[in-house]
């Protein structure tokens, strides 16, 4: 598991996909936080591995990148990796 994406990167390519899909303003903002935030923090918590992965980048399983690089492919929507 190599593959990493900047918070920033997973926020924008969240919100060109909602777009997409659909979703009003309101919950386009609301939807893109819950699923970037939880992406930040994983499995821990603790703001100490959140800091890291928004410096470091967040890791990526391979069905995790499969699947944005689908939806990436589907939607004309670029995903810019680490």
């Amino acid at each position: 598991m190599n593959n990493k994406i900047h918070y920033k990167e997973l926020v924008s390519f969240s919100q060109q996909l909602l777009k997409i899909a659909g979703l009003d303003k309101y919950s386009l903002d609301a939807v893109t936080k819950g699923l970037c935030e939880t992406s930040l923090r994983g499995v821990d918590s603790q703001m100490i591995c959140a800091k890291k992965r928004m410096k470091d980048g967040i890791p990526l399983d391979d069905s995790t990148l499969d699947a944005l690089v689908e939806m990436s492919k589907k939607n004309n929507v670029i995903l810019k990796l680490i």
